[in-house]
């Protein structure tokens, strides 16, 4: 389904693989394989699968400080707005 204008689709889904992995002490780690940067650890795979949902979070909020692109004078470019809502489980 396409985007334009200020239209939100809710038959989008976006998948992620979440790597576990035991960082010492008996903490485990949680990071995306899609994502490098985003990455947490906790003392239970359980709370790390919860703390990698919000480190994502945090990460596309830290995305919407990029400045606005800016067009020149001649340019064709075209820009609209991608609004997706995602929902954790």
């Amino acid at each position: 389904m396409p985007f334009y204008g200020d239209g939100v689709s809710s038959d989008v889904a976006v998948s992620y693989t979440v790597i576990f992995e035991e960082v010492g002490g008996g903490w485990i780690q949680a990071r995306l394989h899609e994502l490098p940067a985003v990455v947490t650890a906790a003392p239970s795979r359980e709370q790390a699968a919860e703390d990698v949902v919000d480190a994502l979070r945090e990460y596309l909020l830290s995305l919407r400080d990029v400045p606005e692109p800016r067009s020149e004078p001649g340019d064709t470019t075209d820009t609209v707005q991608l609004t997706i809502a995602l929902a954790g489980r």
